[in-house]
């Protein structure tokens, strides 16, 4: 048949449409056809047509021996080379059915059409083409390469309990305000100085004495006489006598304190006259002139001396009460200042003479003779308290370390501190890792620890997290975890203070809310995250203002995995608790809670509560349970 040609073969009552080359050797090439149901159709009109499907052929073949070296055609064992016990054994031995395979398969007179049939079929021959050859002789040079293993023996705490409580000091700003008074209080005193008699003087005069007081200097007198005619020469008839002196004096003035100041000076002398004009006695001031009269005419003569002399200082004294001294330094404030007294005052003098004085200006009294003054104070001490409560420690008690006037400076609080967990039972677990390196046959590292490294207390705190979801969800928010504001309040005077954020501020005596106790215990259950500080009550005097009461403020949830998911959540989203004056107590929304990473997380402190001495069945069905009941499709479920 040429190429191109077509042919029908007939088998039954179908017909079979073969296309393809002519048949060569009694069968039609197939190789060339792609199309899968055409060459599946060739190949089987190419076994027809070799008359193996045949009906007869078939028949007489299901006699036939296979032929292992025996005679062509034979019919039963005898014939057939080897007795058929010889290829099989009960012992497990199958060699002699291998090397009988073998020799079969050269001596089947069908063998050779049915492989090219297969070749045919197929596309290829599956022991002799390059794909299968290839494989074979690339796999056989792949030698495995083992993996490393290493292991070590690891303690793994089993149990913890909680460590035994702390007891920690720190320090605390404080407070103070004082108001306080500046008093001018005044007094007058004397200082005097005397002398006398002095050496007497003779003196001549024509008709009239003149006699006069000088003033040099401050502290020095000079007394004098000068003789006249009546026509007011200078002692004509005594030889034109000028001014004479006949007394000085000189004088130390007294020490003054800084608060004293002199308002009057006096100074006076007493004379005594005495001759031929008769005798007579005066007392003369500093700048006075005296003029005495001689009855007779012509020269006259006489004594004169100075018989004492006397000067006086009257010294004002402002004593400055100033009652806020103890607050003029470093940390205090003038927060206000008011004159009470300004006015003059009138002040009878030692001499009874009165005078006039005005307030001092010197400060502190600046013009005021009473003036009240405010005064306020603001620690510069470093606050060492509020990292311990952010670290779950409560206050126990408070006292003032450091007064001053009008309140503290320092106060010294007492802490009380958990002190963690402790592991109270250890078991010893077998790590090993094994490793395959690039290119073998497990290119990783598995754990291949015995036992198995799993953690009871993991396993039982996700389970009662999973429960406390459910219990603390908020249907109306969607939240979990749904925090509240708590606070308690303190004062910052004083040196004994009202502190209801101790532990136990039921002990106040009334004196601290129903928040404020419940707020302790919330704390005393670790179920309280410290936010801040805040000033809740200021002082303000003029433009400045100091704090009189603190508040620290809280977040607090419903049991203490919530706090300890809270806490070490909101970091992993960039979240905090926001500020005193506006606390974030807010729960997660669905989407923050499903992006946490738990594995991240301690929970070594929730662990202090689960025991370790479990009955390791009971506690498996027990948590299987509640896995159940929580989702009944889950793997093991009933």
């Amino acid at each position: 048949m040429r190429p191109g040609h077509f042919i029908h073969v007939v088998v039954g009552c179908v017909a079979w449409v073969i296309l393809g080359a002519p048949l060569q050797q009694g069968y039609a090439q197939c190789s060339g056809i792609t199309d899968p149901l055409q060459k599946a159709q060739c190949a089987t009109a190419n076994m027809q047509g070799t008359g193996a499907l045949d009906r007869n052929t078939i028949s007489n073949q299901q006699g036939a021996v296979p032929q292992y070296g025996g005679t062509n055609g034979c019919r039963d064992a005898a014939c057939a080379g080897t007795p058929a016990t010889g290829y099989y054994s009960n012992n497990g031995d199958v060699s002699n059915l291998n090397t009988a395979t073998g020799a079969a398969y050269p001596s089947d007179p069908n063998a050779a059409r049915v492989q090219q049939m297969g070749v045919d079929a197929g596309g290829w021959n599956l022991t002799t083409s390059s794909p299968v050859t290839t494989s074979n002789t690339v796999a056989s040079t792949i030698t495995p390469i083992p993996n490393s293993q290493s292991c070590s023996d690891v303690n793994v705490c089993t149990a913890w309990a909680p460590a035994p409580l702390t007891t920690q000091t720190c320090s605390r700003p404080g407070n103070g305000r004082l108001a306080c008074q500046v008093e001018v209080v005044n007094t007058v005193r004397d200082v005097v100085s005397t002398g006398g008699p002095g050496a007497g003087q003779g003196w001549c005069v024509d008709h009239y004495m003149y006699v006069r007081v000088l003033n040099p200097s401050a502290d020095s007198y000079i007394v004098q006489w000068l003789g006249t005619d009546p026509g007011g020469g200078q002692g004509v008839n005594c030889g034109g006598i000028g001014w004479r002196t006949f007394a000085s004096f000189s004088f130390t003035p007294p020490t003054l304190a800084p608060d004293e100041q002199i308002v009057l000076v006096n100074f006076s002398v007493s004379v005594s006259i005495g001759g031929q004009c008769g005798s007579t006695s005066f007392s003369m001031s500093s700048g006075s002139r005296q003029v005495l009269t001689c009855g007779a005419s012509g020269a006259q003569s006489g004594s004169i001396v100075a018989t004492s002399w006397r000067k006086s200082w009257t010294i004002r004294k402002d004593a400055i009460d100033d009652r806020c001294a103890g607050v003029r330094g470093a940390g205090w404030t003038l927060m206000s200042t008011t004159c009470l007294d300004n006015a003059p005052r009138l002040v009878t003098l030692p001499d009874g003479s009165t005078q006039t004085f005005q307030p001092p200006t010197v400060t502190p009294a600046n013009s005021c003779w009473l003036r009240d003054e405010q005064w306020g104070f603001t620690s510069s001490t470093q606050d060492t308290c509020a990292p311990l409560l952010s670290s779950g420690c409560t206050d126990v008690s408070s006292t003032c370390a450091v007064p001053v006037p009008g309140g503290c400076d320092t106060y010294s609080v007492t802490m009380q501190c958990g002190g963690g967990t402790i592991c109270t039972q250890q078991t010893v677990v077998r790590q090993c890792t094994s490793c395959g390196s690039p290119g073998s046959y497990v290119p990783f590292c598995m754990d291949t620890s015995s036992p198995p490294n799993q953690n009871f207390q993991i396993s039982a705190t996700m389970m009662a997290m999973a429960q406390e979801v459910q219990n603390d969800f908020d249907k109306d928010t969607l939240q979990i975890f749904t925090g509240r504001r708590k606070s308690c309040t303190y004062s910052t005077l004083g040196t004994v203070i009202v502190d209801c954020c101790a532990d136990d501020p039921s002990q106040m005596f009334g004196t601290c809310s129903d928040i404020e106790v419940e707020l302790a215990g919330d704390k005393r259950a670790k179920q309280a995250i410290f936010v801040g500080t805040m000033c809740t009550e200021w002082w303000s005097i003029g433009f400045a203002q100091i704090c009189a009461k603190k508040e620290d403020v809280y977040c607090t949830f419903n049991s203490q995995l919530a706090r300890i998911i809270q806490q070490q959540g909101r970091p992993q989203l960039g979240q905090t608790f926001g500020t005193p004056e506006v606390p974030d107590c807010d729960g997660f929304t669905i989407t923050e809670f499903a992006s946490l990473n738990f594995q991240a997380m301690d929970f070594s402190e929730y662990f202090s509560q689960i025991s370790s001495n479990f009955d390791s069945s009971a506690a498996a069905t027990n948590l299987r349970q509640k896995a159940c009941a929580l989702d009944p499709s889950a793997p093991n479920c009933p």
